[in-house]
């Protein structure tokens, strides 16, 4: 192969490694899932914060309540959970960021400041 194809070659063979490398992320794909919430993916962007939640579960159902924060928004996080929960399942609710699955409710509940968001995401049984 001449030097010229080997030029071009290598830079997009790397940048191409790079792209595999990331799993292709456009953002708005789940990297994880919730840890107290195997169920629930977490949103690209989202850090979940390791601690701040709970889960308690006996025979009326689940209560699980987790965190996650990033630099993201309101209506992008809505968007998320909006397309990719009821791919697992979920129904969505008449009220934004409440959806319903087998007797279970979730609850997406947010603080936003100027840097970013803080979403709190509460499960509980649909009757408690």
């Amino acid at each position: 192969m001449n030097r010229f194809r080997l030029r071009v070659l290598v830079p997009v063979l790397a940048a191409l490694a790079m792209l595999a490398s990331a799993g292709f992320a456009r953002g708005d794909e789940p990297a994880a899932f919730m840890s107290e919430m195997a169920d629930i993916p977490l949103m690209s962007g989202l850090g979940e914060i390791e601690g701040a939640g709970m889960a308690f579960d006996d025979a009326a159902g689940r209560i699980v309540e987790g965190y996650a924060g990033g630099p993201s928004t309101r209506a992008a996080v809505l968007d998320f959970y909006g397309r990719t929960l009821p791919q697992l399942g979920w129904e969505g609710a008449a009220e934004a960021g409440v959806f319903r699955r087998e007797g279970e409710v979730l609850r997406l509940e947010f603080i936003e400041d100027g840097e970013g968001i803080l979403v709190r995401f509460f499960l509980s049984p649909a009757k408690i």
